[in-house]
C-alpha cells in the first residue's frame, strides 16, 4: 500500500507542478535591443585645420594704376572648440544600421596671419588676414554595423555649412598713406565625411565618439581703399577646411520601455497604428535643385514710363544641394502645424550681364562664373484636414515662407560688343566681380493631401499660392559702382512689395515599418515681383543719377528630393 501511494505521488507530482512550469516557460523574454528610431542629443569637441588665404593685388579692377604687393598666401587655419546639438533617424536591418543625422554647433575657431614689407615705390606696408568660424552644421547619411547589439561602428558623409568671417587689412603707412579694408561674413556650404562609434549604455541612451573632416569651400574678399577715390583694390580668396573630433550623448525618443514596440519588422498590411491625440512626424531630406534668377533695370522710377531697359542680369543654371529638416504635428481633431528648414550650396551657374545702348555703352554682354553661393529657406504652416478617412486626408493651410539666395560671380568674359572686360581689362576667374544677396518673404495659402496607393505606398502633395511677396536685396558690383571708375562705395539696396508666386510639391512614400518610411518627391517654386526699386541714392555711378530706378524680378527653383521619416 505504501509503495502504491509513493508511485501515485511520483506520477502526479509533475502534473501538480505543471502550472508553475508553464508560467515560467511562457514568461516573455526581455526585448532585444535595437537601433531603429528617432533621437536627439548634445555634443562637444575640438576643431583645427590648415586653411589658407590666397591673395592678389588688383587683378582686373577697371582703370587701376597700382597693385599693392600682397603675400601670395597666408595660413589662417587655427583651432577652437565646438558645442551643439544633433537629431536624427536610424533604421536597423539585422546587423546593418542606416540613417540620417542633422547637427548644429557653435564654434570659436579663428586665426590671424600678418606680415610687413616695402612697396616698389619705397613706402612701407603691413598686412593682416583673419578668418573666424562661428558655427558649424551638417546633414549626413550614416551607415554602419553592430559589432555587438549595443555597439555601432559607422561611417558618415553629407553636406556641411558654417558661418565664416574673413577679413583683410592692408595699410600703406608711408606718405601718401592708404588703408584697405575687406570683410566677408556669410554662410558657406560644402561637404563633410568621417567615422565614429556609438555605444548604448542604457535602453534609451547612447554615447558616441566621432571624427569628421569638413570643407566649406572658398570665398572672395575685396579690400577697398580709404580714401575711396583710388582705383585700386585688394582681392583675396579664403578657404575654410578642417578636422573635428567630438563626443556626444543621444537620447532615443522611442527607446525600449514599457508599452513600446521596438520591432523593426514591417507592420502587417491590416495592422493599424494606435490612436493617439497627437501624432508627430520628423523627416530629414536632401534636395537637389536648379534655379534661375533675373532682374531688369529701367531708366525711370515711373510705372507708366517703363519703356527703356537699361540693364539685365540673368543668373542661370544655379545648381544647389540642400539639407532639409521637416516636422509635422497633427491632432486627432484634424488641426496640424508643419514646417521645414533648409540650407544649401549654390556652387555652379552662369551670370549674363547685359547693358543696353540707352545706358553707358553700346550694347554689352558679359559672362561670369557663379561660385560659392548659398541657399537658405524655411516655412511654417497652420491648417486643418477637413476630409479624413481610411487611407486618405485632405486639408488647407496658411503660413509664411522665407528664402535667401546669395550668388557670387567671378571673372568676366566679353560675349558681345563693348570692351567692358576685354583685352587689357580681362578679369580672371580668381576675382570676385558681382554679388547678389536676395531675401524673399511671402504669405502662403494652400491645400495639402495624402492618399494610400497600397498597404505601404502613399502619394502626398501640396499646392501653395503666394498672394503677397516682398524682397530686400543687395547688388554688389565690386569693380564698377562708386564715386569714380574702379572705386566702390557700398552695395546697391533693392526692395519691393506686391509680388506673386506659387509652390508645388508631390511625393511618393514607402512605409518600411509601422514608424519608419522613405520617400522621393518633386518640387517647383516661383516668385515674380514687377515693381521693385533700385536705390541709386546710396551710390553714385559714373553716368551720375541719384534717382530710384524701377526693377522687375523673377526667381524660380525646381528639383527632386529624397526623404527618410519617422513617426512617434
Amino acid at each position: 500500500m505504501m509503495r502504491r501511494s509513493v508511485l501515485v505521488l511520483l506520477v502526479l507530482s509533475p502534473l501538480a507542478s505543471g502550472p508553475a512550469w508553464s508560467e515560467t516557460a511562457l514568461a516573455p523574454a526581455a526585448s532585444p535591443f535595437g537601433w531603429t528610431g528617432a533621437y536627439v542629443g548634445l555634443h562637444a569637441g575640438a576643431t583645427w585645420g590648415g586653411s589658407m588665404a590666397a591673395h592678389g593685388g588688383n587683378p582686373g579692377a577697371l582703370f587701376a594704376t597700382n597693385t599693392p604687393p600682397l603675400p601670395a598666401s597666408s595660413p589662417v587655419g587655427g583651432e577652437g572648440r565646438v558645442g551643439g546639438a544633433q537629431w536624427g533617424i536610424n533604421y536597423q536591418l539585422d546587423s546593418v544600421v542606416v540613417g540620417l543625422e542633422s547637427d548644429l554647433a557653435l564654434a570659436n575657431r579663428s586665426k590671424s596671419a600678418g606680415m610687413g614689407g616695402v612697396m616698389s615705390d619705397g613706402r612701407a606696408f603691413t598686412y593682416t588676414a583673419r578668418q573666424h568660424l562661428a558655427s558649424l552644421g551638417a546633414l549626413r547619411a550614416r551607415g554602419g554595423i553592430t559589432l555587438m547589439p549595443r555597439l555601432l561602428i559607422f561611417g558618415t558623409a553629407g553636406l556641411a555649412y558654417g558661418h565664416v568671417e574673413a577679413a583683410t587689412t592692408f595699410d600703406i603707412t608711408s606718405t601718401p598713406a592708404r588703408a584697405y579694408r575687406g570683410l566677408r561674413a556669410d554662410t558657406r556650404v560644402g561637404w563633410t565625411a568621417g567615422v565614429g562609434g556609438e555605444y548604448a549604455f542604457a535602453n534609451a541612451w547612447s554615447a558616441k565618439l566621432e571624427y569628421l573632416y569638413y570643407d566649406l569651400g572658398r570665398a572672395g574678399v575685396v579690400g577697398f581703399p580709404s580714401p575711396s577715390n583710388q582705383g585700386v583694390q585688394t582681392h583675396s580668396r579664403f578657404e575654410m577646411a578642417g578636422h573635428l573630433v567630438r563626443v556626444g550623448v543621444n537620447h532615443r525618443l522611442d527607446g525600449i520601455g514599457p508599452g513600446r514596440d521596438n520591432s523593426t519588422a514591417p507592420a502587417a498590411p491590416d495592422q493599424e497604428r494606435p490612436i493617439h491625440d497627437f501624432e508627430f512626424e520628423a523627416s530629414q531630406r536632401y534636395w537637389y535643385s536648379i534655379g534661375n534668377t533675373k532682374k531688369n533695370l529701367y531708366s525711370t522710377s515711373s510705372l507708366q514710363q517703363r519703356t527703356t531697359l537699361v540693364s539685365r542680369l540673368s543668373f542661370g543654371g544655379i545648381d544647389a544641394h540642400s539639407a532639409e529638416s521637416f516636422a509635422r504635428l497633427g491632432h486627432r481633431s484634424g488641426f496640424f502645424v508643419k514646417g521645414k528648414l533648409g540650407r544649401g550650396a549654390a556652387n555652379r551657374g552662369t551670370l549674363i550681364d547685359e547693358d543696353f545702348s540707352s545706358f553707358l555703352f553700346p550694347y554689352s554682354a558679359t559672362a561670369h562664373s557663379l561660385q560659392g553661393g548659398t541657399l537658405a529657406y524655411g516655412s511654417i504652416d497652420i491648417g486643418r484636414s477637413f476630409l479624413r478617412g481610411a487611407g486618405y486626408r485632405f486639408g488647407a493651410f496658411a503660413g509664411y515662407h522665407y528664402q535667401r539666395e546669395t550668388l557670387n560671380a567671378f571673372g568676366c568674359t566679353q560675349t558681345a560688343a563693348s570692351s567692358t572686360c576685354a583685352g587689357s581689362l580681362t578679369i580672371s576667374t580668381a576675382v570676385l566681380g558681382i554679388s547678389q544677396d536676395n531675401k524673399w518673404q511671402a504669405v502662403r495659402l494652400g491645400l495639402e493631401g495624402q492618399i494610400a496607393l497600397s498597404d505601404r505606398l502613399t502619394l502626398s502633395g501640396e499646392a501653395a499660392w503666394l498672394p503677397y511677396a516682398w524682397l530686400y536685396g543687395q547688388d554688389f558690383h565690386w569693380l564698377r559702382i562708386g564715386t569714380s571708375d574702379g572705386s566702390f562705395d557700398g552695395s546697391l539696396p533693392e526692395n519691393g512689395t506686391g509680388g506673386r508666386g506659387f509652390q508645388l510639391e508631390a511625393m511618393v512614400n514607402y512605409q518600411v515599418s509601422s514608424n519608419f518610411s522613405i520617400g522621393a518627391g518633386l518640387r517647383y517654386w516661383r516668385i515674380e515681383l514687377p515693381n521693385a526699386v533700385a536705390h541709386f541714392e546710396a551710390v553714385v555711378i559714373p553716368a551720375g543719377s541719384s534717382q530710384a530706378k524701377l526693377e522687375q524680378w523673377s526667381t524660380e527653383r525646381y528639383g527632386g528630393f529624397l526623404q527618410a521619416s519617422y513617426k512617434l
